[in-house]
């Protein structure tokens, strides 16, 4: 496994684990040399103190029972020779007692104590034969047992003798066991000495180790990152590895990679938009702008497109690279093809995976290339799309060509529809030019027929004086003869009316039916002569109106009430809808019944079946009436005339039915 690899955390958990084991290493050889010192401390403490010491409470009890002895040769009193003798056994059961110590602690032969002891034994039992003589009386004997060379001094001094054996023995061994610890001390000491170098040593190569491989990456990056400050934009960290500072140098070369690119793209951006900046004419525009962004995406083909002035098709206008069996108009309500896509989302189309039937098919030395990738590029004014802008490929565009794309998308749009403008007001204006000169000559023409225009208008005007004298003359005529008219006509009317009563079943009916028929010509006579007399007065500006406020539906019922027996004599429904609504207007009351009247009267009067519905209903700021009937109707062709007078739909109707023709014309 590579160490470079490893995490910077795991590098220092292992650093650490690996110092602690150390200590943990130094900690175990301190407690073995401890244990060690120990040891020896105790085995010196057992052996020497501890036999020396026993075997000097060996000596004083021997020399305390020699002492007591001799005593007891000087004691006459029963009492104090108890006391002694129980001493002297006392001293006795402590010296075995240290024999028996000395078997556990003592470190020579032990064939020492063996001899030691049976000494004891042989001089305890001399012992106690002076006490039993001396107990006989024999207190001369006995005292010459107790001297130096007598049997109890020599097995005393005998006794002595062994002990002192033993004694030199543990001295000796004391000074072994002193020497051993010196020189396990010193041994202990450069032991501990060693261990300790070499881990501090390898603690030092350690923490090297790990500084080195947390430096060099921090170095590098710092170097790096200085540069890149400094503006050297190419630079990028080389460290390469698997833990943080790989991570991290990884993170930074994106970021500087990141950050060149937008510096690049926006000197591509800048670069671009100087160039579409300084170019006017419509075709060095676009040859400029698609040839650089063909550059700058690595495009090998690029085309423009322009909506026709018709706004049907989108006609081919320049390219680089393209086919000449390519350069074909398509439909501007295509959705098909490689700008079917842009024409229904309006948005920038990047189009993969192009197959064979592409119309965008390109030549070179080598063959016919089909491309790998298309970007189109629509642009949209006031919501419609004016032109294409397509950049093909024969690799795949990296994100660079298409964040250029969309960086300069805003600015290309804004750009080509100024052109576009630029480009259609030059047309406009040559065209304007060309009529300007075309109107100069009509000009001088028309200054030649203004001056014949203006005699003509004064002979017109002339001509007009005279048919408004004409149509003075024929209303005032009308007016006079109307009123001329009606005086006898009313008299007629009126004795035929006289007559009709007073010779009801005096006269034959055929006779009696005359005098109907004349009233009734009469009235249809007066009719006429009315209306001719309202057309005048109307014609002649004479007409008042009389300004009240008043409810619609109430001055419709009243028409409706007025009409209706003619109705019913025909057998048709007369109908009001929404008569109990409530809708006022302000005008002429008289005129508007007048107008209803002459409406509804003519529905009934060529209606045979059915029936006539009238409805007044207010829409917005109007008030429509409505006259629906199932009347004979009016052609299409004579609804031009309907408002003419002394104009009906044809002869039979005015035959059939009656009627001058004058009351729609009243009503207009």
């Amino acid at each position: 496994m590579n160490f470079n690899n490893i995490k910077i955390g795991t590098k220092l958990k292992l650093g650490f684990a690996i110092t602690l084991f150390f200590v943990v290493v130094l900690g175990a050889v301190s407690y073995y040399q401890s244990g060690q010192i120990h040891q020896q401390a105790e085995t010196m403490y057992n052996h020497p103190l501890k036999v020396r010491r026993a075997i000097g409470i060996l000596n004083a009890d021997i020399l305390n029972i020699l002492v007591k002895m001799k005593d007891l040769l000087l004691i006459d009193n029963e009492n104090d020779r108890s006391f002694t003798l129980n001493e002297i056994e006392k001293r006795k059961i402590s010296a075995f007692e240290q024999f028996d110590f000395l078997y556990i602690t003592y470190l020579g032969p032990r064939s020492d104590i063996d001899l030691a002891k049976q000494t004891f034994i042989k001089w305890n039992t001399t012992r106690e034969e002076t006490i039993r003589i001396l107990n006989a009386g024999k207190i001369q004997e006995a005292a010459t047992r107790t001297t130096e060379v007598g049997v109890g001094g020599k097995g005393a001094l005998a006794t002595i003798a062994a002990i002192n054996k033993i004694d030199n023995f543990s001295k000796s061994k004391g000074d072994e066991l002193y020497a051993n610890s010196k020189q396990l001390s010193i041994a202990l000491r450069n032991q501990l000495v060693f261990i300790v170098a070499i881990i501090l040593l390898l603690i030092i190569i350690i923490n090297y180790i790990l500084l080195r491989s947390i430096r060099k990456p921090l170095t590098e990056l710092a170097d790096a990152t200085k540069k890149f400050h400094e503006g050297n934009f190419e630079v990028r960290s080389n460290y390469n590895s698997k833990n943080e500072f790989g991570e991290l140098s990884e993170s930074f070369n994106n970021l500087a990679e990141s950050i060149q690119t937008k510096i690049n793209l926006d000197e591509k951006v800048v670069s671009l938009s100087g160039l579409m900046m300084s170019k006017y004419e419509a075709k060095e525009f676009f040859q400029e702008t698609i040839n650089q962004l063909a550059s700058y995406t690595g495009s090998q083909m690029a085309a423009v497109y322009l909506l026709s002035d018709d706004k049907k098709m989108f006609t081919y206008f320049q390219s680089i690279g393209m086919d000449k069996n390519a350069k074909k108009s398509f439909a501007a309500d295509s959705f098909e093809g490689e700008f079917g896509l842009a024409i229904s989302s309006r948005k920038i189309q990047h189009i993969k995976n192009i197959s064979e039937d592409t119309r965008f098919v390109f030549h070179t030395v080598s063959g016919k290339f089909i491309p790998h990738e298309i970007i189109t590029i629509p642009i949209i004014s006031d919501e419609e799309i004016i032109a294409f802008i397509s950049l093909s490929s024969i690799h795949i565009y990296n994100n660079q060509s298409l964040q250029l794309i969309e960086s300069i998308y805003s600015t290309l749009s804004a750009r080509v529809n100024g052109i576009i403008a630029y480009h259609k007001m030059r047309l406009f204006s040559d065209k304007l030019e060309q009529q300007n000169n075309e109107l100069e000559a009509q000009k001088t023409e028309l200054s030649s027929q203004s001056a014949e225009l203006i005699e003509q208008n004064t002979e017109l005007e002339m001509q007009k004086k005279q048919l408004n004298e004409a149509s003075r003359l024929k209303t005032n005529f009308l007016s006079n003869m109307s009123h001329e008219l009606r005086t006898p006509l009313n008299s007629v009317i009126a004795l035929s009316g006289v007559l009709s009563r007073r010779l009801t079943k005096q006269i034959p009916d055929e006779e009696y039916s005359y005098l109907e028929v004349i009233e009734r010509n009469g009235k249809n006579l007066l009719a006429l002569i009315n209306d001719i007399l309202d057309i005048s007065r109307i014609e002649s500006g004479k007409e008042e109106v009389e300004i009240t406020k008043f409810n619609i539906n109430n001055q419709i019922a009243e028409v409706v009430s007025m009409i209706n027996p003619q109705a019913k004599q025909k057998k048709i429904e007369l109908i009001q809808t929404n008569y109990d609504t409530e809708i006022f207007v302000t005008t002429d009351a008289h005129k508007i019944s007048h107008i209803v009247q002459n409406i509804i009267g003519n529905a009934v009067k060529f209606t045979e079946t059915g029936k006539v519905e009238i409805k007044a209903e207010k829409k917005d700021k109007n008030i429509v009436i409505t006259v629906t009937d199932t009347g004979i109707g009016i052609a299409e062709e004579n609804l031009t005339h309907i408002f003419d007078e002394f104009r009906q739909a044809d002869g039979s109707t005015s035959r059939k039915f009656g009627g001058t023709g004058l009351g729609l014309a009243i009503a207009k």
